[in-house]
């Protein structure tokens, strides 16, 4: 009645269990390096890449990571012998750790990189004391609901976004 158009629909997952399965820790050796304000040019870079946002070209626009981190928001990038292959963003809160962002620059997917900075993340999480670990993923992104779903997260519930025209 108000005019307003389907956008799109995210799932919330959360982490059944204690660890993620996969084994990805074996496959390949992903690091996860805190980002620093001097990677907020790449972190602006990744985030348009990989959700079609138009990247920030004035400094005024681009997230500095070390403030988004006093905000409670940790911004990493996934790192295999000192290249960047990806990004993923942690929060904790009470006891529940969110992952956020998660992504693998295109050159670099398909080698189980995703799953390996998952994998990561999960143990990051857990050794700062998550009792519980959530995400969320856009509902059309197969991919990753394959991952995650692989990994041993399930949904528990269905967010719709709609726009006001």
């Amino acid at each position: 009645r108000v005019g307003a158009a389907y956008g799109f629909s995210e799932y919330e997952m959360y982490l059944n269990g204690g660890a993620a399965g996969g084994g990805a820790r074996r496959l390949c050796d992903v690091g996860l390096r805190k980002a620093t304000n001097e990677d907020g040019r790449e972190v602006a870079r990744q985030d348009a890449m990989y959700w079609g946002h138009d990247p920030q070209e004035t400094d005024e626009g681009i997230p500095l990571p070390e403030d988004e981190e006093k905000r409670g928001m940790t911004i990493y990038l996934a790192q295999v012998d000192s290249r960047i292959v990806g990004k993923v963003n942690l929060q904790l809160v009470n006891g529940l750790g969110g992952i956020y962002g998660l992504g693998v620059l295109p050159e670099h997917r398909g080698k189980g990189l995703g799953r390996a900075i998952l994998v990561e993340a999960i143990e990051k999480l857990q050794a700062a004391g998550a009792a519980r670990i959530m995400l969320q993923v856009e509902a059309g992104n197969a991919t990753a609901l394959n991952l995650y779903t692989s990994c041993g997260f399930r949904a528990t519930s269905v967010m719709d976004y709609w726009a006001v025209e």
